[in-house]
């Protein structure tokens, strides 16, 4: 659990990085949220690592399962 917050932390951080650069490049009064989430959503999916997926998707089937009885 640790490694994933840890994983998951560092991307964000980058991911706010990332969005800070491209408000300071386009110009804070220049850019919409709708535009933000256009850019930062294929960087951020691409840099969460399979394995990180992999154990988030079994937890969420261990969920569903043991709520379905």
């Amino acid at each position: 659990m640790f490694n994933i917050t840890l994983t998951i932390g560092f991307s964000i951080l980058l991911q706010v990085n990332y969005l800070w650069e491209h408000v300071k490049k386009k110009g804070r009064k220049d850019v919409t949220v709708d535009e933000l989430i256009r850019a930062i959503t294929p960087k951020g999916r691409a840099s969460v690592p399979d394995a990180v997926k992999e154990e988030l998707l079994d937890r969420i089937q261990n969920f569903i399962r043991s709520a379905a009885l």
